[in-house]
């Protein structure tokens, strides 16, 4: 028994060894797959971060539009306004020419006649540089959607890495995220959306046109006494894409042998418009201006002839601006864009034991055999997110009907998305790595 004393304590030795060891495992196992889930909640907030500044930058430009889709209105009804307004002069002196003789009455006729002269004067000072500044305004619209269209492409880089940075200082974009993704990322916010000008505007037209109010569209009314009809026909229509111009008449119709009322005497008759457009009567023959050319064909030809001549035309509006929308509108799927960050982390960052202990795991054993250095490719954790731009309307319609993707709605939002194969392929091909996931697609 003398010479066996102390042998137990070489087994000891060495199961505290392999407790340490078993010990340092774990510990090293924890660290490294709490670090990685940081790691990957922190690429999850860098992708939604940067998918979220494309979101932001899709609705700003849609309240341009909305912006200027109103802005277009307001100056149609104003060239509506002194259209009508024209009329009621053209009228009221028509009326007056005939009604000034008569006692009395003529004093009323004429004070009206006056009262809409210097009203139709002091509407024509005002509204024509009123329309000249909000097409002005339109044009600025227009160039903020541009500036921050281009703005975006470094902005979503930036704000992404510094969410990375702003997560752990150690975080940093892989040379995948500022090569490789931040091409294919600004490739499809470019494809995403386009510029629609000159004829393109078309869609715009659509909707300004169908967005005008019913003064603007048809301001007509009629007046039946039996034997005779007093006729009001008038509207305000956009003449390809630079031109808004306005019609206003009221005609006395009687009835033919057939008992059809036709227009017999033009009453009154105005028009405005503000564009380059030349008028002339073969567009009043491709124009109705709210039934007027049909109904009250004689004034709204007298209506035109008097605008050539009268010095109606404004020409300070510059016409519909160019604006940003769906690539491609006629399309009816939902479409959406993708935002793809990879981020890395050095293992000497990593709060293993090697790093906690401040010597090489290497070296707690002799030769190296039983080290706990966590076998990292390159020394570094790696994560990799996709956050996806998508539109949805935060309530549904009311008339039930399913809305595609445009910049006519403000309806972007952000979701994480799964990661897809091409970018996995791209992240694991510059690593020089094969990717698991890839490979079972």
């Amino acid at each position: 028994m003398k010479h066996q004393k102390g042998q137990s304590l070489v087994f000891l030795l060495g199961f505290t060894a392999a407790l340490i060891g078993a010990m340092l495992l774990v510990f090293n196992t924890g660290q490294v797959t709490a670090d990685k889930e940081r790691l990957v909640n922190a690429a999850d907030a860098a992708a939604y971060s940067g998918a979220i500044w494309e979101a932001r930058s899709l609705n700003f430009q849609s309240y341009m539009n909305r912006a200027i889709v109103a802005n277009e209105v307001a100056i149609a009804q104003s060239v509506s306004l002194r259209s009508w307004v024209d009329y009621v002069r053209s009228s009221l002196n028509n009326v007056n020419l005939i009604l000034r003789f008569v006692p009395y009455l003529g004093q009323v006729t004429t004070a009206l006649a006056n009262a809409s002269t210097q009203l139709h004067r002091g509407t024509q000072t005002f509204l024509k540089p009123a329309e000249q500044v909000i097409s002005v305004i339109n044009t600025a619209l227009s160039g903020a959607e541009t500036t921050v269209h281009f703005a975006t492409v470094l902005a979503a880089k930036s704000i992404a890495e510094e969410t990375l940075r702003a997560n752990n200082p150690a975080n940093q974009p892989t040379r995948a995220t500022t090569i490789a993704f931040f091409v294919t990322n600004n490739r499809a916010w470019l494809n995403f959306t386009r510029n629609f000008s000159g004829n393109d505007r078309a869609r715009l037209k659509d909707v300004v046109v169908r967005s005008r109010d019913g003064f603007t569209a048809d301001r007509g009314h009629g007046l039946d006494m039996i034997v005779v009809e007093l006729q009001k026909r008038g509207g305000t229509q956009l003449f390809g894409f630079d031109t808004w111009r306005g019609v206003d008449t009221m005609s006395l119709h009687t009835p033919d042998f057939f008992f059809d009322f036709d227009e017999s005497v033009p009453i009154g008759f105005g028009s405005a418009q503000n564009g380059p457009q030349d008028v002339n009567i073969g567009q009043v023959q491709r124009s109705d201006y709210g039934d007027s050319r049909r109904d009250n064909p004689r004034a709204t030809r007298a209506a035109i002839v008097q605008h050539n001549t009268g010095g109606r035309r404004a020409s300070g509006y510059r016409g519909l601006p160019a604006t940003r929308d769906i690539s491609n509108p006629q399309r009816q799927d939902d479409r959406s864009l993708d935002f793809v960050v990879e981020v890395e982390r050095g293992r000497n960052t990593l709060a293993t034991s090697d790093r906690a202990l401040g010597v090489e795991g290497a070296r707690l054993y002799s030769g190296g055999n039983a080290s706990q250095r966590p076998a990292l490719h390159n020394d570094k954790l790696y994560a990799i997110s996709t956050a996806q731009v998508y539109f949805m309307r935060p309530v549904g319609r009311a008339d039930g009907r399913r809305e595609f993707p445009s910049l006519y709605n403000p309806y972007w939002q952000v979701r994480l998305a799964p990661v897809s194969r091409s970018s996995r392929l791209a992240a694991a091909i510059d690593k020089r790595l094969v990717d698991p996931y890839v490979l079972i697609e």
